[in-house]
Parts: structure tokens; sequence; C-alpha cells
């Protein structure tokens, strides 16, 4: 009976926010739709769900971006992305403070249904971008509509990063 219980605790868990409000309304690939609390992509560290976590590591910003450099740092940053033309999806976490003991990860959401989630470690401590990306092949493409990207650090939700597809 217990991992029935467990089961039924992810799925009530699941669609929740920090502070216990429920989810804003995702923007829409045609802009006519629910309004969006932000106009990019981009979360700040002013942002009120940047919070410093356990190992010391804190949200400094999130953002989308079409491409990284050759640094690792986003280029073309945008909140909104053409699936004819767009191949790739960046999210990159700018965190300071860091461990290699530290947990950074997203869970998204495409038209507030659950697509995935991933978590990884930065490589070095300190200061850095953690980058995660999502890829079409040429004959793919992303469904065109609004998605809701919780940015995670040490399994705490710090973040929302929001971005449409048209």
């Amino acid at each position: 009976m217990r991992p029935a219980i467990i089961a039924i605790l992810v799925v009530a868990t699941a669609g929740c926010t920090s502070g216990g409000r429920s989810p804003e309304p995702l923007p829409s690939a045609t802009g006519t739709s629910a309004p969006v609390a932000r106009s990019t992509s981009t979360l700040t560290a002013s942002s009120p769900r940047a919070s410093v976590i356990a190992t010391g590591a804190r949200l400094v910003r999130a953002t989308t971006a079409r491409s990284l450099d050759a640094t690792g740092k986003p280029v073309d940053e945008t909140s909104l992305f053409d699936s004819a033309t767009d191949r790739t999806i960046v999210l990159a976490i700018d965190v300071t403070g860091a461990t290699q003991a530290t947990t950074v990860g997203y869970r998204r959401y495409f038209e507030n249904t659950y697509i995935d989630g991933k978590n990884t470690h930065p490589t070095h401590p300190g200061d850095g971008t953690i980058t995660f990306s999502w890829t079409k092949s040429a004959s793919a493409t992303f469904p065109a509509g609004g998605y809701l990207v919780h940015v995670l650090i040490d399994g705490r939700d710090v973040g929302i990063v929001r971005f449409a597809v048209r």
C-alpha cells in the first residue's frame, strides 16, 4: 500500500508552485490569451522566487535563448520561438555560490502538462552557468503554444521561466 500513497502524493504535488499559489497563465503563441507576469523569459535575482538554498547556491538569472556561444553563454535570448525555423531552445541558469554537491535542474510544462525534467551538478564550484537544451530534427517541430519551466536548485523551486512557440 505504501507505493500507492507515494504515487498519489507525487501526482497531487506535481502542479504546485512555491508559496502554495496556483500556476500563472502561460503565454500564448498567438499572443491573444491570458496575461503573462513577465514580458521576457529572463528571471533575475530580484524576482520574488530567487532564494538562498541549503548548499549556499543562489539563482542569479535564468533565460531562454536560441543557442550558446563558445564560452557557454546564451546567444539571441528570447521568449518567443518559431516552430518553422528554431531547432534548439536553450535554458541558461546563472548561479552563484554553487558547490559540486549543488543540484540544478528544471521541470518543463507545455500548456500546463508536464513534459520532462532533468537535474545536474556544476562541474566547478563557485559562480557559473548551467545549461539545458531541447533540440528537434529538421523534420520535427516544437508544438506551438505556451511553455513554463520551473528552475530548481537543490530540489527547491527558485524561479519560473516562460516562453512560447508560434
